[in-house]
């Protein structure tokens, strides 16, 4: 029977990994899930040349500040890259977005330990933020 069912399986789990190890492990999977879709997604949109202009910069700052936050360097750098040449193209870094976008490229070379470049970036954010 189901109920059955259920209670063999949360038996197999308190006597194996526990509730907590479990719970952690499909957090770090749907984690990994939804990171990986949404940079494909973005990808492939920017490929495909249906995601242009403020929304594929906007897209590029969200997702590539995500894959920062969880320690994917690389993918996130070449993200916030990609919106900053597309601010630089459409002349938009100096708006409230081109400034949030400057914050987390700051942040990415913080972690980075590059603290002179994300004292730069940051200050450089501060002044378009106050001028936005």
């Amino acid at each position: 029977s189901v109920q059955q069912d259920r209670e063999v399986i949360l038996k197999m789990i308190k006597d194996g990994p526990g509730f907590h190890p479990l719970n952690m492990q499909i957090a770090e999977h749907l984690q990994a899930w939804i990171l990986d879709n949404s940079e494909g997604h973005v990808l492939q949109g920017l490929q495909n040349g249906e995601l242009t202009g403020w929304m594929a910069a906007a897209l590029c700052n969200q997702v590539g500040r995500l894959l920062v936050e969880v320690g994917h360097l690389e993918r996130g750098d070449h993200l916030l890259s990609h919106a900053r040449a597309v601010h630089e193209q459409e002349g938009t870094l100096e708006t409230y977005e081109g400034a949030t976008l400057l914050s987390d490229m700051g942040h990415l070379m913080d972690k980075r330990g590059d603290l002179d470049g994300a004292l730069a970036t940051y200050t450089q954010a501060r002044q378009v933020h106050n001028i936005a």
